[in-house]
């Protein structure tokens, strides 16, 4: 029985405590009112109506002693200060607060993080909303002003991270809106900004993921960094005409990845940093004639850009301007430009032009240069092929060839005496390069990842001193690229920081060949690249008709040989091309497959047997049938090149260890193998 009684007590309470509990005090001296409150009140209460004078420990009693407190009505109250103090309702689960028509200010933090309100009425007396007054607010749905509102000003943070707001209106007199006011409030869809305001903060509407557009009255005079950035599907920013706003700030519409089109005002004279960055589909921007100075990186990766009219004003071009504007085809630097950052377009497929009457720079064959041509400062990445970098260079600029991937070879001149940070980053179709004995100075990663590169020629008798240059060759692979050095400086280069790194270490001869023995195919313009080093202008020739060669001489010296054939009906032929350089003769045997089958007989990869592998001093290759046999490096570098009949042993004891590729040739198929070499 006694249970019983206790568990009858304890559900009449649990009910009293989910039941409405509604409560109206008049407070005559403020500051009393947890005193007019019984305990009782103070744990069940719920709807609470307050009247008289109160302040904020009044307040404090309301938020903080009144455990149940979901309802209140201050409509009628006097408020000390006219103004709604800091953290009156916040941290809490309040549903519904009915403010004060006299108040003037709400406080910071007043509401901050009170997840449980959903609407809230501003009243028209309201002059001031300061710093984090409803910030984190998760459930605000609806914010509501009276049509009479005085409301100016916006604080930090107001509303950030009210999460479910999906629209608000700011009475007309508001002029400010602070730092971060709207930032993270990710369902925020549409906003209109009042035609007084003249300052958007800082942060202001970060992160607003669902704001389509925005629209910027001629008020406006000042919108702070970081704005609208990552507003991940805002498509159109309007400047309303006549625009009083005089810089973009840093970051403004940084990753708006969906904005498409902007027009610039005329009112602005400087575009900030990172800007318009990450806008990977802005495909048309305006850049107005008042406009001085564009930024670090303000149109960086803006992948959709393709065409950019930079104004005769402009006199500033910040490092990483226009970085990986991929789209760009075309850019003509006018003659007011005194200064380029480093970087400014590199990635940029856009052949440069410079105004001839600029007194800092100019350009040849859609490369930009310094006026004199002495530092050669960027290469569009849409260069192909051979590119000779003219005589008069002598430096070669930050990141001047950074991502050049379809330049097989770059020809450096004699008068060149430094090579600067990244100059030759990520050229991976480079295949070699010769470094004249005027290079006195290589940067930090000047060629890294250049992963195709596979001969080194340094004329230097001395090696350059790298000691204060990290990782210049970064990401070539030291194995399979040849470093050669003058007669009697390989020591000096096995003894030099960086240098030694490189396995392969030879001599200098009048002419160098990448391959002395190639394999084409049976058809008909089958074709194979040599790249021939050499300090002296050659000629090539060949033995028989049926091949061809372009170029047939070089008056350059080092140059790529290409080598082609004609349609092979009979059995395996060959024929030796000869490179002569000043009287020093290099040769190549160049096997072409046969069309009759007299070479090979159909073979499968099940009855191939390669042994042992891993291999030391050789491995043997077992198999039914004839075929060629070709052993290649992981760089696709012709190692070995032979003609076999069922069974043959291969010395491998001068490979460097590593791993092999092993291609066994018949005319019906082609079939290849791993090979490990410990």
């Amino acid at each position: 029985m006694k249970k019983l009684i206790l568990f009858f007590v304890s559900l009449s309470l649990s009910l009293l405590l989910q039941a409405t509990v509604s409560k109206t005090i008049n407070v005559t001296t403020a500051g009393t009112l947890s005193s007019l409150l019984t305990p009782i009140d103070l744990s069940t209460v719920t709807n609470l109506t307050v009247t008289g004078s109160i302040d904020s420990t009044d307040f404090q009693t309301i938020s903080y002693e009144m455990s149940s407190i979901s309802v209140v009505d201050v409509t009628d109250a006097l408020v000390s200060g006219d103004r709604i103090p800091g953290y009156a309702f916040g941290n809490k689960t309040i549903t519904s607060v009915t403010l004060p028509t006299t108040i003037k200010t709400i406080g910071a933090y007043a509401f901050f993080s009170n997840t449980g309100l959903t609407s809230i009425s501003i009243p028209s007396n309201v002059i001031t909303i300061e710093n984090n007054a409803f910030g984190g607010c998760k459930g605000l749905i609806t914010v509501n002003f009276n049509n009479l509102s005085s409301l100016i000003s916006i604080g930090n943070y107001t509303f950030s991270d009210c999460i479910r707001l999906t629209t608000i209106t700011l009475p007309s007199s508001t002029n400010s809106i602070g730092n971060s006011s709207f930032s993270g409030c990710i369902s925020l869809n549409t906003f209109t900004i009042p035609n007084n305001v003249s300052t958007i903060g800082d942060n202001c509407f970060e992160k607003c993921s669902r704001l389509t557009s925005i629209s910027i009255p001629p008020s406006v005079n000042y919108i702070g960094s970081t704005a609208f950035s990552n507003d991940s599907s805002l498509t159109s920013v309007i400047f309303v005409k006549p625009a009083s706003l005089t810089s973009i700030s840093n970051n403004i519409f940084y990753g708006c990845i969906n904005l498409k089109s902007v027009d610039i005002p005329t009112s602005v004279t400087s575009i900030g940093m990172y800007a318009f960055s990450e806008c990977i589909k802005l495909s048309s921007i305006t850049i107005p004639s008042s406009v001085i100075s564009i930024g670090l990186s303000a149109f960086s990766n803006d992948s959709s850009l393709t065409s950019i009219a930079i104004p005769s004003s402009v006199t500033s071009i910040s490092y990483g301007a226009f970085n990986a504007c991929k789209g760009l085809t075309t850019v003509t630097i006018p003659s007011s430009v005194t200064f380029i950052g480093t970087y400014a377009f590199c990635k940029c497929n856009c052949l440069i032009t410079v105004d001839s009457d600029n007194l800092n720079y100019s350009s040849l064959d859609g490369v930009l240069f310094d006026k004199t041509q002495d530092s050669l400062l960027q290469c569009p990445i849409s260069k192909t092929g051979i590119y000779e970098i003219p005589s008069t260079v002598s430096v070669i600029g930050f990141g001047a060839f950074y991502d050049c991937i379809k330049l097989t070879k770059i020809e450096l001149p004699f008068k060149l005496t430094s090579i600067e940070y990244y100059a030759f980053a990520k050229c991976t179709g480079l295949k070699f390069i010769t470094i004249p004995t005027s290079v006195n100075f290589i940067n930090n990663n000047a060629f890294t990842d250049c992963t195709s590169l596979s001969s080194i020629f340094s004329y230097s008798t001395i090696p350059i001193d790298l000691t204060s240059s990290a990782d210049v060759f970064l990401g070539v692979n030291k194995y399979t690229c040849t470093l050669y050095v003058p007669v009697g400086s390989k020591s000096l280069y096995q003894a030099s920081d960086q240098w030694q790194k490189f396995n392969n270490i030879q001599n200098i001869k009048d002419i160098n060949i990448t391959a002395n023995n190639i394999t084409l195919t049976k058809e008909a313009n089958s074709t194979s690249e040599i790249s021939v080093i050499s300090s002296y202008p050659w000629i090539a020739t060949s033995n028989q008709t049926w091949l061809s060669l372009s170029p047939n001489d070089s008056t350059t010296g080092s140059n790529i040989l290409t080598i082609s054939v004609t349609a092979n009906s009979g059995p395996t032929r060959s024929a030796t091309v000869t490179i002569n350089a000043n009287g020093t003769m290099q040769t190549i045997t160049i096997t072409q497959l046969a069309g009759d089958g007299t070479l090979a007989k159909e073979f499968n990869n099940e009855n191939i047997c390669i042994y042992p592998n891993p291999a030391t001093t050789s491995v043997t290759i077992n198999f039914e049938g004839n075929a060629l046999v070709q052993l290649y490096s992981l760089k696709g570098e012709l190692i070995k090149n032979i003609i076999i009949t069922n069974k043959e042993t291969i010395l491998t004891s001068n490979l460097t260890k590593g791993l092999y590729i092993v291609k066994i040739i018949s005319k019906e198929a082609t079939i290849s193998k791993s090979l490990v070499i410990q």
